[in-house]
């Protein structure tokens, strides 16, 4: 007897939980920018966003765990002469949002730890089926960027993505000195998402390189080219 009201006690709370993460991703997709495909996701594509109370976004996004709104971040003091381990919240924005038929493509930002990540996620029936990241920027700023990704999403549900980051044999004393070894590595990824399900494919992968840093493809206007390994 007591097993079975334990376990009811269970799907009970299994059950509001559900509930209460419908009522927050159905707050989200019925206020968020909406969007018209074909998406570029790259860096300061000024895309208008809208800014949810935490929550909200923990609630939907993040399955109620409220530790995925901080981050840890290392930082010297100066008057204590030490390394002192401070608590950061990330800042969470609101892309906008896709719909065709049952499918919706929420778009949405986390920034915080000197990074920046865009995520796709794809709801069928209101329901998180799955997620990729689509947007990426390390660094920047005052400092260097290491690692810049962007993507177009087409009018087909076709994701293309380009990711950018120093080539490792450019950076090794030991291999850098040759003349023909390419700064940057530029992974190319096409995925496509399933219209009456909102699975994400990967279609396929392929690696390139380029004589640019990754920053300088993060540019407006650039005259750096991709090309298969000398």
């Amino acid at each position: 007897m007591k097993k079975i009201f334990f376990y009811h006690v269970i799907m009970i709370c299994l059950s509001g939980t559900a509930q209460t993460n419908d009522i927050c991703i159905k707050k989200i997709l019925n206020e968020s920018p909406k969007l018209s495909l074909p998406v570029y996701i790259k860096k300061n594509n000024n895309l208008n966003y809208k800014e949810f109370s935490e929550k909200i976004i923990s609630c939907a996004l993040l399955d109620n765990d409220e530790s995925k709104l901080f981050y840890h971040y290392i930082n010297y003091d100066n008057d204590l002469m030490e390394n002192v381990e401070e608590i950061r919240k990330y800042y969470f924005r609101i892309l906008g949002y896709y719909k065709k038929n049952n499918l919706h493509l929420l778009f949405y930002e986390r920034g915080g730890n000197d990074t920046l990540q865009k995520y796709l996620l794809t709801f069928f029936n209101e329901i998180l089926v799955d997620e990729i990241v689509v947007g990426f920027e390390e660094g920047g700023g005052e400092t260097e960027m290491i690692k810049y990704k962007e993507s177009i999403i087409t009018e087909n549900l076709e994701i293309k993505t380009r990711y950018y980051e120093w080539n490792p044999e450019f950076i090794d004393k030991k291999t850098r000195k040759k003349p023909d070894t390419p700064m940057t590595i530029v992974t190319l990824s096409d995925y496509a998402i399933e219209e009456n399900s909102g699975k994400i494919l990967l279609i396929k992968q392929e690696k390139k390189y380029s004589n640019c840093i990754p920053e300088e493809f993060s540019y407006p206007k650039n005259s750096c080219t991709i090309f298969d390994k000398p």
